[in-house]
This record gives structure tokens, C-alpha cells and sequence, in this order.
């Protein structure tokens, strides 16, 4: 019985990551015809990070950002910029640390590249979110629009802090970015906020 519950607990098909380096979700703004930006907020400085971008969902073949270094004056979050992108394309992508691509879901998103001229497309607009709220149903709805960009336009959070300790303002936003559904729209449609 003690050997069927050891090998029972030895993980199969997939390499040890150890705990997640995350403290929150990624996001991405910034999006032109040929560029993104992605940003995610570690849990520690001086951990080496880099964007893997694919228009394959699997990320076969991926575009890698140049390497960026969490640093704890910058609260450890990470701006990964990428660019030599396809037009009016959509990118899945992944953040890499120390060399490993990362498989938590907070670390993975989509955008879709700007179109390069004037064409039509959707934008999504809302505000004032809660991350307590137990009604999400908006933030579901509004990736299922697919719009190409999403404009929030009022409070991202509601913890009406009152101090001027930067790391109480970022916890505020983490709140939001690893919430499974708000975090899950704002990691798949760019934001502008």
C-alpha cells in the first residue's frame, strides 16, 4: 500500500514548475498592428522573465520578448514588450520565468493585433467593477464579444484606500487580476484603463 501511494503522488507528463512566482494575473495593453505589451507582478525581485507570443493556441513556434528582470522598486511587476507581430492576428501567449514557461493560468492570455488601416471592429466598455461582487456574468459576456479592445472607464476596484504605501494600491489590483472570472477577461482582451 505504500509504494501504490508513492507512486500514485509522482507527477506524469509534465515538469515540475514548483509554487507559482505570481502574485497576480497578466494583462496586456498597448496593442498596435505590430506590437504588444503584457505585464504580470511577481512575488519577488531579480527573477528573469520573457513573453512567449504564437498565433497557435498550443504556442507552437512562439516569438519571444527580450528578457526583463523583476525589481522590487517597480512592486516586481514585469513590462514584456513584442513586436514584429502580424497584423490583425490574434496571439495567444505565455510568461516565461527563469526559463520555464510557465503553465498557471494566470500567466497565459490572448489579444488580437491591431488591423493596419481603417476597418470596422468592437470595443468594450465598462466600469466600475468589484471584485466582492458575487454577479460576474459581465466579464464573461464581454470576452464572448471578442471585442478587439477594452476601455475601462471608472473604478477598477472599490477599496477606497486612503494611504500613500504604493504596495496597498497594488494589492487593491491584484485582487482584481487573479480573481478567476475579472482576471480571466482582462487577461484575454487588452485593456486601456
Amino acid at each position: 500500500p505504500c509504494l501504490l501511494s508513492l507512486i500514485a503522488s509522482i507527477p506524469v507528463g509534465r515538469a515540475q514548475t514548483g509554487a507559482s512566482p505570481f502574485v497576480s494575473g497578466a494583462w496586456s495593453g498597448n496593442v498596435t498592428p505590430t506590437s504588444a505589451t503584457v505585464c504580470i507582478r511577481l512575488n519577488a525581485a531579480g527573477q528573469r522573465v520573457r513573453l512567449a507570443v504564437s498565433a497557435s493556441e498550443q504556442l507552437s513556434a512562439p516569438l519571444f520578448s527580450d528578457a526583463a528582470t523583476s525589481a522590487a522598486t517597480a512592486g516586481n511587476v514585469v513590462a514584456l514588450d513584442i513586436a514584429g507581430l502580424q497584423a490583425n492576428t490574434d496571439y495567444y501567449y505565455a510568461v516565461e520565468v527563469a526559463g520555464v514557461l510557465r503553465p498557471e493560468q494566470m500567466s497565459r492570455g490572448h489579444f488580437r493585433t491591431f488591423p493596419p488601416g481603417a476597418s470596422s471592429f468592437k470595443l468594450a466598455l465598462i466600469g466600475d467593477g468589484d471584485y466582492r461582487d458575487p454577479d460576474h456574468r459581465v466579464y464573461d459576456e464581454v470576452l464572448e464579444e471578442k471585442p478587439l479592445l477594452l476601455l475601462f472607464n471608472g473604478d477598477l476596484h472599490y477599496s477606497d484606500l486612503n494611504t500613500t504605501n504604493a504596495d496597498d494600491y497594488r494589492g487593491a489590483y491584484d485582487n482584481i487580476l487573479r480573481h478567476p472570472v475579472q482576471g480571466r477577461m482582462f487577461r484575454g482582451v487588452p485593456i486601456a484603463y
